[in-house]
């Protein structure tokens, strides 16, 4: 998914979010200029819609100056100058801005309301913060993205203090010492369950393994806000996408730093996802809980169904249509639904799944916006649930399935650059037991030369050894004993 979800910082926004709200509804009670009172009406509109829509509502400065004749940009300009605002600060704050605080502070005044700061420091609060997102620093210096082109192959680098790095070594680079070295491997009966949830979620699991183990490091926050702003202004660059949602999870940055932002999964871990699975994530102390829910394919796309139906009675309602950016952040928002909604996740297979309901979602919207160019007054509801009616896919069951790893006893803590062998060893180590030991089950006892019998031959013990290593036996009181750990 392509889509950015930063969320730009604005007066409508922020967070004294909740003060301008009730001054608001103070105007809106006490005013008589028809003008004024539409102005702090529309506010409310905006204040009551999602965030990821505040970027298309398409109020300018041409808006405010209807709305405020008494307003000119050259007074504008004289308070940004009574206010100590630096002109390259003034392009990011618009006058509609401008206009609306200085009326809602005067009204927190005249109520006695606290929590809304003076004008001048709002303002050069807004104005720092998008200069800052499309003019990314960190620790002082501008930070941004260089594209190469090598063995025709296209190499997104970050450019930081006159010198090009790739994102993980930029993180070594500037937190030298922090790099713990480790990653996961998983042992074949966690993988079978593994591959009912996705593969970022595989991933993302790997790093609170390695973050339970080993600990995080502590990173400024003032970095941690430079990086998101970096990473969020170059979202639409693929790489940096992956960047981008690993920090977001908890603990994003510090995980990336510790472990590295390329971790990775491969062997029958990166298998395909087996079938349609609702399941909620969570994380205890050392182990990982995915719990399945009980729910229907076609319930779960209401969600995104409605998400839709609320996107174009909001533009409905202001008679107006998305244009192509719209359409393409309302798919996007859409896409994000349909694999996360309140806080519950899906996996589902793509080729004969995901893709047809992706291509609906998109004809959904192409349909509701030619339909709403020529009638403004159309069914939305209607004309959402035709549209998903067309699905030919069956209604899958998510079955109520749950399943715990362990951090401890579930995996194996090697170094990173092993890892992909360690995982491929591991499994052809399960392969070979699966054959040689069968009808075993956890608990039973075994002794060395029972192995022996069953083809664990060589003199040095290396392949008995390896079957302990790996958590399918362990060595009982008396020498030569073994205890199964697995069912076989």
């Amino acid at each position: 998914m392509d889509f950015n979800p930063q969320e730009p910082l604005t007066i409508l926004n922020g967070d004294d979010r909740d003060v301008i709200y009730k001054c608001i509804e103070i105007a809106i009670k006490e005013t008589n200029n028809s003008k004024r009172k539409l102005l702090y009406e529309l506010i409310e509109f905006i204040l009551s819609l999602d965030r990821i829509y505040n970027e298309q509502n398409g109020y300018g400065d041409d808006t405010v100056i209807k709305l405020f004749k008494d307003c000119h940009i050259d007074n504008f300009y004289r308070y940004c100058d009574d206010c100590g605002i630096k002109k390259e600060y003034r392009k990011y704050i618009s006058i509609l801005e401008f206009c609306i605080y200085i009326e809602l502070y005067k009204i927190s005044i005249e109520h006695n309301i606290c929590g809304l700061k003076h004008p001048a420091e709002k303002i050069k609060e807004l104005a720092r913060y998008k200069y800052l997102i499309e003019n990314p620093m960190f620790r002082g210096k501008h930070i941004e993205l260089s594209i190469k082109i090598v063995e025709d192959k296209e190499v997104s680098l970050v450019f930081y203090d006159n010198k090009e790095y790739k994102f993980d070594d930029f993180l070594i680079t500037m937190y030298p010492d922090k790099r713990i070295n480790k990653s996961v491997v998983y042992f074949p009966d966690t993988i079978d369950n593994l591959l009912k949830i996705g593969p970022t979620q595989r991933i993302k699991m790997k790093y609170d393994i390695l973050a339970y183990h080993f600990g995080l490091p502590i990173i400024d926050e003032e970095e941690k806000e430079d990086l998101f702003r970096f990473l969020s202004k170059y979202y639409e660059n693929k790489t940096i996408q992956k960047y981008y949602r690993r920090f977001n999870w908890d603990d994003g940055l510090e995980k990336m730093v510790a472990f590295g932002a390329d971790l990775d999964i491969s062997g029958k871990v990166d298998g395909a996802i087996e079938d349609f699975f609702c399941y909620k994530y969570r994380t205890e102390k050392d182990k990982a809980f995915i719990s399945g829910i009980d729910m229907s394919l076609y319930n779960w796309i209401i969600g995104v169904k409605v998400e839709l139906y609320g996107i174009f009675c909001r533009y409905q309602s202001r008679e107006n249509i998305p244009d192509i950016k719209g359409r393409e952040i309302i798919y996007k928002n859409c896409l994000m639904l349909l694999y996360c909604q309140k806080g519950n996740r899906i996996a589902l297979p793509d080729t004969y799944i995901g893709r047809p309901i992706k291509e609906v979602i998109s004809s959904c919207i192409d349909i509701l916006c030619r339909k709403m160019k020529s009638d403004k007054s159309i069914d939305i509801s209607s004309i959402v649930n035709n549209c998903f009616s067309t699905i030919s896919i069956p209604d899958y069951q998510s079955e109520v399935y749950q399943f715990t790893v362990d951090f401890k006893k579930d995996i194996m803590i090697v170094d990173t650059k092993s890892a992909a062998r360690a995982q491929q060893a591991i499994e052809q180590v399960y392969t070979i037991a699966a054959e040689r030991l069968t009808g075993l089950k956890a608990g039973d006892k075994i002794t060395t030369q029972q192995l022996r019998n069953r083809g664990y031959k060589n003199n040095n013990g290396k392949a008995i050894n390896t079957l302990v290593e790996y958590g399918i036996l362990q060595k009982g009181v008396l020498r030569g004993n073994y205890i199964m750990l697995k069912d076989f």
